[in-house]
């Protein structure tokens, strides 16, 4: 395998929906490469080759951080969260179903997902039967309030089954079998751009299978189908005991007489860039944000303590006005100075 140009290799691992690195981002895909062990890459390496990859950087993540209060789950199998996707335009494509039900443990991540063509309750129940017809149960299961869910026939079903229904209340709604979505979906519009179709039917449960074998970071580097009764308290103890928090050391701001501190610039002359697109508030995450034409930093200059760029395309025409950091994202290659 150290014979394996790692380019090949990163792109035959990548590119396979069964494979658990399938889609991920650099920290993924980079520890997963470490722990095959096959061969040897850097986690620079891995990120320039993944700007280089438009079906990863066409769609990558906007991070927004908000603090939010932490889920405490006792064991696995305790409390479960459902939630429905939709994928809107693209149900022609795959026989008809236009939604995703989303089923997730909250303690091992596992996640199971059934295709439906509907929202119906009669097309979320025979979903919810094909999940619950494993060997897995749990003791709860939370959704959200839509009728979908808070019916008399899933109800019923639920109770049947001895499991506890609730639905949460909060505007936040349920935030891992969310994130779970988010994720998803952006492995799926990875996969639409990479392999020019929009059909998902045929390939879903192999992304489910990549999905549930991969280390997942809040698992202390399990992976769902590696959490099982025996090591739930092993997992609990690295997820909510084992961390240390870094301490806020209180920052001394020195008094200057008129010295502003000089930033340095990020991006240099000749890199090449991508724009975002100028967002809407509906725009979801997964969706293209940065624009496919590349671009170059043509001048850089301080305004105000802030740096700022101007960019020209290919063809050396300037675009207008001055562009901050934040609305780039650098291309893998530098531009020669006659813009080729």
């Amino acid at each position: 395998m150290s014979s394996l140009n790692y380019e090949d290799y990163l792109r035959k691992i990548w590119h396979d929906p069964k494979h658990p690195a399938a889609f991920t981002g650099s920290d993924k895909l980079y520890k997963i490469v470490k722990q095959e062990g096959k061969i040897k890459i850097g986690r620079h390496k891995i990120k320039q080759w993944l700007q280089d990859q438009a079906s990863y950087s066409l769609s990558r993540n906007i991070v927004h951080k908000f603090r939010r209060s932490r889920y405490v789950v006792d064991t696995i199998d305790s409390l479960w969260e459902m939630d429905l996707a939709q994928l809107d335009g693209i149900q022609s494509f795959n026989s008809g179903f236009k939604f995703l039900l989303f089923v997730i443990d909250c303690f091992s991540k596992y996640l199971w997902i059934q295709p439906i063509k509907d929202k119906t309750h009669t097309s979320v129940l025979y979903a919810l039967k094909n999940v619950l017809s494993g060997t897995r149960k749990p003791t709860s299961i939370r959704s959200d309030l839509g009728k979908e869910f808070k019916n008399q026939y899933v109800r019923k079903y639920l109770s049947n089954q001895g499991i506890n229904a609730y639905y949460s209340l909060n505007d936040t709604k349920c935030a891992i079998v969310e994130r779970s979505i988010r994720s998803l979906k952006s492995i799926l519009y990875r996969y639409f751009r990479h392999n020019q179709t929009y059909k998902y039917v045929n390939v879903i449960q192999d992304i489910v299978k990549g999905y549930n074998a991969r280390p997942h970071r809040s698992l202390g580097g399990f992976s769902p189908i590696e959490v099982n009764k025996q090591n739930a308290g092993e997992v609990r103890l690295s997820v909510y005991l084992a961390r240390h928090p870094k301490k806020r050391e209180k920052k001394v701001v020195k008094k200057t007489k008129s010295k502003s501190r000089k930033k340095s610039f990020r991006y240099k002359i000749n890199d090449l860039v991508r724009l975002t697109f100028k967002r809407h508030p509906f725009q979801r995450g997964y969706q293209q944000k940065w624009t496919e034409e590349i671009f170059k930093i043509r001048r850089r200059y301080f305004r105000q303590n802030l740096s700022l760029y101007k960019v020209a395309d290919l063809q050396n025409e300037e675009i207008e006005g001055p562009s901050k950091t934040a609305k780039f994202r650098k291309y893998g290659r530098i531009a020669r100075p006659n813009g080729k």
